[in-house]
């Protein structure tokens, strides 16, 4: 049986994903930053604690979800160490990263676009993913768009549910996070190198993507109310894939 280390097994994308390794067959372990639970407490910050761990489990496969958003170290450090660790005990690294490392001038967005990150976050992601090429020269480095769950459990739903208005001029793929943790593991066991989009087939503002969660949970749509995305952001960062199929769109996905 081969074995795969989820890194923040215990955040929203990470646990579902851990759950997909398990059921596809492998013997799953996770890390958590902080907590109780079954998953390996880790600090990516510590190089150190981060070969140990990998050295002591010894993965045929890590797919790397952790990160904290405005924690720069976490991002680009934490990653760098995934990939050194995993570089050095020959496992597979499946690394997670954004269409946030795209400016939004020039979408839609191909594996061949370069980044050009204008958000702290993109830039952030943007190193990681250097980080991660200079490193780990075999790993897959997947970039995504918002990810939803089904009632709550991220933070797009979290923003209606609470009332929040949604930017009407902002342009993204969503795509489901049973259908990303899905691609994830199939990747894993896959030979494919380099960079990776996983996309949904369907391109929607943010706005139309907040009344489509609230009317699958019963919520007046009506009631999602728009705003405009402050500058500098990243309008349109909507992703194309070249190397896998798209995945079910949110028009889909999100069907009452």
């Amino acid at each position: 049986m081969k074995s795969m280390l989820v890194t923040g097994a215990s955040g929203f994308v990470g646990g579902v994903t851990a759950a997909a390794a398990a059921a596809a067959g492998f013997a799953v372990h996770g890390t958590r930053l902080s907590g109780s639970g079954h998953w390996e407490r880790l600090d990516l910050t510590r190089d150190d604690a981060t070969l140990a761990l990998v050295t002591r489990l010894a993965p045929d496969v890590i797919v790397h979800t952790a990160a904290r958003y405005g924690d720069d170290r976490v991002i680009v450090q934490g990653s760098a160490a995934v990939a050194a660790a995993a570089s050095r005990t020959g496992a597979r690294l499946v690394h997670v990263s954004t269409d946030a490392v795209f400016g939004g001038d020039r979408a839609p967005y191909d594996e061949s676009a370069s980044p050009a990150p204008i958000t702290p976050y993109g830039r952030a992601k943007a190193a990681a993913e250097e980080a991660v090429t200079r490193l780990c020269p075999d790993a897959v480095i997947v970039r995504i768009s918002l990810v939803i769950g089904d009632g709550g459990a991220s933070p797009h739903e979290r923003l209606v549910h609470d009332g929040i208005p949604c930017f009407e001029d902002v342009l993204r793929t969503p795509v489901h996070v049973t259908d990303l943790a899905a691609a994830l593991v199939e990747l894993a066991g896959s030979g494919l190198t380099g960079v990776v989009h996983l996309a949904g087939a369907d391109d929607v503002s943010r706005l139309e993507l907040g009344r489509l969660i609230a009317a699958r949970d019963g919520l007046d749509p009506a009631s999602v109310c728009s705003a405009r995305a402050a500058q500098p952001y990243p309008l349109d960062t909507r992703l194309r894939s070249t190397r896998w199929p798209a995945l079910r769109g949110a028009r889909e996905f999100l069907k009452p």
